[in-house]
């Protein structure tokens, strides 16, 4: 008999940033991270503290107009080091002088880097994954 050879796991297949808008609801609920679709870690508790930073940061936008707010579904393509990569912070803002209004027009990910990212680390995250 000769000792079975084992089978090398199959690589899931590589996944773009145009195949993450073309799944229902373009992706939501999911990032991309080297090629591979990783699904977000949400709970209640995280969505509401998330939800209540970008409530405030908004409202202080609508009143001084310093620049853009995006909530948690918004999906970043701004990573010059991997263009394949998509992240979807809990929320973030990109100052009005760096996002147009057709920017802010144009379909699909945005391309600008945030100013300010919110990310709401819950107690399951693990700071690798999320760094």
């Amino acid at each position: 008999m000769t000792p079975a050879t084992a089978t090398p796991p199959a690589t899931p297949p590589r996944v773009t940033p145009d195949d993450l808008l073309r799944m229902p609801d373009g992706g939501k609920g999911y990032e991309l991270v080297d090629g591979q679709l990783k699904e977000l870690n949400v709970g209640a508790r995280s969505c509401r503290v998330g939800g209540r930073v970008v409530s405030r940061l908004d409202r202080y936008c609508d009143e001084q107009q310093p620049g853009w707010v995006f909530p948690a579904d918004t999906s970043f393509r701004c990573f010059p080091d991997d263009p394949g990569k998509v992240r979807r912070p809990d929320g973030a803002f990109v100052a009005v002088d760096r996002y147009t209004a057709e920017q802010y027009e144009a379909e699909g990910h945005v391309s600008v880097c945030p100013d300010l990212v919110v990310e709401v680390i819950s107690p399951n995250d693990l700071y690798s994954e999320v760094n």
